[in-house]
């Protein structure tokens, strides 16, 4: 009867020391000091909103106005380009 619950603290112990190993190597390249992080999943923001929807709102046209560079230029136009540029 005493084993029991040794053996359940044990078996708890295994199992919280098993789930902290490893880590998760994206965070590693992630800075310490880094006030926001954001990850965007393109598949599947795109299956919900047409690319002409997006560039139809007031932040995409203040964006693209305000943005110099004329690659950026062109993957705001086309971002399918970007496959083939890379």
């Amino acid at each position: 009867m005493k084993r029991t619950p040794i053996l359940s603290l044990l078996a708890a112990l295994v199992i919280v020391l098993a789930s902290c190993k490893g880590g998760n190597k994206a965070n590693l390249a992630i800075p310490k000091d880094a006030a926001m992080v954001f990850h965007i999943n393109a598949k599947s923001l795109s299956s919900k909103l047409t690319w002409d929807e997006i560039k139809g709102t007031t932040w995409f046209k203040e964006a693209y106005e305000e943005s110099k560079d004329s690659f950026a230029k062109k993957l705001m136009d086309n971002p399918e380009a970007r496959k083939k540029t890379l």
